[in-house]
């Protein structure tokens, strides 16, 4: 409000609208120092004004007081307001990104970064902000890759993206990121995004390497029950189970009679043999975890861990740092075997692959199990008919040589009594009809004889030590066998059908003596041990050589020692012999007053050697 008339006037008289001003007090100021004084100020009708105090210096160099101008910034006040409002709009959304972003001048120097970028790459604002990306950490970013996107694609476009990168980085180990940039060029910036895939990428390959794996076993399980026999069936899946796990040696050991038995190895010197054969259980401390645990054990190396200490001789000889081993279950949740894996380095599988090394030991132990029925069945299968077309035979010759000789002699003496050419008196009628009767009695005899020998002797009623008894009986009327029965401890043992086939065995071995033996004399002795029943049948006689009488396959016939082995394993028993030439026979048999489960002491030989007595 300066008019005219004004002049002359104090400043301290004027009135004005420029808000908050000391103009009076700032004039001084410059007068006192002659440093000019610049303000910006709001007036009461919400403009903005540059304020600048000027000393006043005359034609004669004298200060003769100041100059105040007044500038209208309110245009470029609102534009700066705006812009900013842009930067902290932009910047609040870089903050909340989930993905980390750089922000980069042309030069490529670090403006600014979220917080996201901190955290994943474990590096702090300090040593960030006003780098170049190459110089970050221990030079982590300056991937050449990266530098040919930076430095020559995004120049000549405004943007990439997608770009994978596979980087180990400092802190955080290997990580596969995508790296999107986009170059804006009214703010000279260029924005960095990065979104690490490593996970994604991951579950990705271990989809396809469990694909591939899966495909692989089935392949596998072909091959497997395509085996002719247990050894080569074992090898298949070791060497599968190998490549599967991508380890660099392998050994599979199967329990027989309380110890481990080599039965398939690949990648192993045969000098180192020895230390994986025969060893028993609870020998070696990790071994021990394993059969305790029925679970997979893993050493990830055998120089640090005490566990495998009683096996690292054997470990250095294979030459091997790690060491997995899954232990072979059958259905009854028994270890019949361990599948061991050896490592040139030091390494613990991941879950998923240990998952699939169970996987492949269930698939050994079923093979194992089938390989252990149904082999044995079908050679048991193919003596049983042998024995049932022997027996067949032996019914007809009987029934040829003896009752049927025996019935045509009655039809013929029973047609001359008849006839009316025949002799009538008295006295030849008398005889006659005599040796008729005694010829019906023999028939009578003979079917009693063949029935007895047709049915067992254990008959309801009755249990396996009144069933011995008979049999001993029936030995020495038919054979002069003397038997000498001995039953100890309780009688009615099991009660069950398999009275039946343990009495059916013993008149086998009984019949094995009179056949072979060359004496006739033998020994049975029946008792129960624990959970147990024993039978013992023994002779004085000539014995035999048990390496020299395996059983053919040229189909020899009768029942032979072979098939009572394989019949006693089929309700989890055993079979032991011994004898030599010379030096009589003795035959010891046990079975369980129940099906158990199978330990480790007592699994089946996996590969047995049937014998049978010639």
């Amino acid at each position: 409000n300066v008019r005219p008339a004004d002049r002359g006037r104090p400043i301290s008289d004027l009135t004005h609208r420029l808000g908050e001003i000391a103009l009076q007090a700032d004039a001084r100021q410059v007068l006192a120092s002659l440093v000019p004084v610049t303000r910006e100020i709001l007036s009461e009708d919400e403009r903005w004004f540059l304020t600048r105090i000027l000393p006043y210096r005359s034609t004669e160099d004298r200060i003769e007081g100041v100059t105040i101008t007044f500038v209208d910034i309110t245009i470029r006040r609102e534009s700066e307001k705006a812009v900013q409002a842009a930067r902290d709009y932009a910047e609040s959304i870089v903050e909340t990104l989930h993905e980390p972003l750089l922000v980069m001048t042309p030069d490529l120097r670090i403006q600014s970064a979220n917080p996201v970028f901190y955290e994943e790459f474990e590096v702090d604002p300090e040593a960030t902000i006003g780098r170049r990306i190459y110089e970050l950490g221990n030079g982590q970013w300056d991937i050449p890759a990266l530098r040919t996107l930076l430095e020559q694609v995004l120049p000549n476009n405004e943007v990439f993206d997608n770009y994978e990168v596979r980087h180990r980085f400092e802190g955080i180990g290997e990580r596969i990121v995508l790296v999107n940039a986009r170059r804006l060029e009214h703010a000279q910036l260029i924005l960095l995004g990065i979104r690490d895939i490593t996970e994604k990428r991951r579950a990705e390959e271990r989809l396809e390497q469990e694909t591939r794996a899966l495909a692989r076993l089935n392949e596998l399980s072909d091959q497997l029950w395509q085996a002719p026999g247990l050894r080569e069936g074992l090898d298949e899946m070791l060497e599968g189970t190998i490549s599967l796990m991508d380890a660099d040696r392998g050994s599979i050991q199967l329990l027989d009679q309380g110890r481990f038995g080599l039965v398939a190895q690949q990648g192993l010197d045969p000098d180192v043999f020895g230390g994986l054969d025969g060893a028993r259980p609870g020998e070696e401390a990790a071994r021990d975890l394993l059969l305790r645990t029925r679970d997979v054990v893993v050493i990830e190396d055998v120089e640090s861990d005490g566990d495998y200490a009683p096996g690292l001789p054997v470990a250095r000889a294979v030459g091997c740092r790690g060491v997995t081993s899954a232990p072979l279950l059958d259905g009854d949740g028994a270890v019949l075997g361990i599948l061991t894996l050896y490592f040139d380095e030091p390494v613990r599988p991941s879950e998923q692959q240990l998952d699939r090394l169970r996987l492949y030991g269930r698939l050994a132990a079923s093979f194992i199990e089938r390989q252990r029925t149904t082999v044995p069945l079908w050679e048991l299968g193919r003596t049983l008919m042998m024995a049932e077309q022997e027996e067949r035979r032996r019914i007809g010759q009987f029934l040829h040589d003896d009752l049927q000789q025996l019935l045509f002699g009655i039809k013929l003496r029973v047609e001359a009594l008849v006839s009316p050419f025949g002799s009538h008196n008295g006295a030849k009628l008398t005889q006659d009809l005599g040796e008729v009767l005694g010829w019906i009695r023999d028939a009578i005899a003979s079917t009693r004889e063949l029935s007895e020998d047709l049915v067992s002797g254990v008959v309801e009623g009755s249990d396996l030590g009144e069933a011995l008894e008979w049999l001993a009986t029936r030995m020495s009327e038919r054979h002069q066998l003397v038997v000498d029965l001995r039953i100890e401890g309780e009688n009615g043992m099991m009660g069950d059908s398999r009275d039946v086939f343990l009495f059916q065995i013993v008149r086998e071995l009984l019949f094995n003596v009179v056949k072979h033996a060359g004496v006739l004399e033998a020994t049975v002795i029946l008792r129960r041990e624990g959970d147990a029943i024993e039978l013992e049948v023994s002779d004085e006689g000539v014995g035999f050589d048990v390496e020299q009488t395996a059983p053919s396959r040229s189909g020899r016939t009768g029942l032979g020692l072979f098939s009572v082995r394989e019949r006693i394993r089929l309700v989890g028993g055993t079979l032991d012999i011994d004898t030599a030439p010379g030096e009589g026979t003795r035959i010891r048999i046990t079975a369980p007053l129940r099906r158990k489960i199978v330990t480790p002491d007592d699994v089946p030989d996996p590969q047995p050697d049937p014998q049978e007595v010639p």
